[in-house]
C-alpha cells in the first residue's frame, strides 16, 4: 500500500487515497469529498508506454465519498492515475512514485 498525491483538482475537492499492488492489477483507494453532486467520473490508470485501464466509476455526491476500485494494470506498471469527467477531461492527476513488486 503506498499514499498517491493528486494536482489540478478544483479548489473545493479533497482526495486521500492509496495504491494497492496485487497479483491480479492495481486497486486504487480514495476517500473524497468536493465533486459535483449526480455527476460521473471515471479512475483510468496510465502505464508508463502510455497504455490506459479503466479502473472504475464514481458519482459527485454531497457527502464524503469512500470507494476501492480495480484495474487490470499491475501496480509496477502504473505511471499515474487519473480522474476524468464525462467529456474525458482530465480533474485531478497523480503522478505516482516508480515500485518494484516482487
Amino acid at each position: 500500500v503506498g499514499p498517491i498525491d493528486f494536482a489540478g483538482e478544483p479548489a473545493a475537492v479533497d482526495i486521500d487515497a492509496s495504491l494497492v499492488a496485487h497479483t491480479w492489477g492495481t486497486e486504487t483507494v480514495l476517500d473524497m469529498d468536493g465533486f459535483v453532486p449526480g455527476e460521473a467520473y471515471r479512475v483510468v490508470l496510465v502505464g508508463a508506454d502510455g497504455d490506459e485501464e479503466q479502473s472504475g466509476t464514481f458519482l459527485g455526491s454531497e457527502v464524503r465519498i469512500a470507494c476501492r476500485m480495480n484495474g487490470a494494470l499491475l501496480r509496477e506498471d502504473v505511471d499515474a492515475v487519473e480522474i476524468r469527467d464525462a467529456d474525458g477531461d482530465v480533474v485531478a492527476t497523480s503522478d505516482v512514485p516508480s515500485v518494484t513488486v516482487g
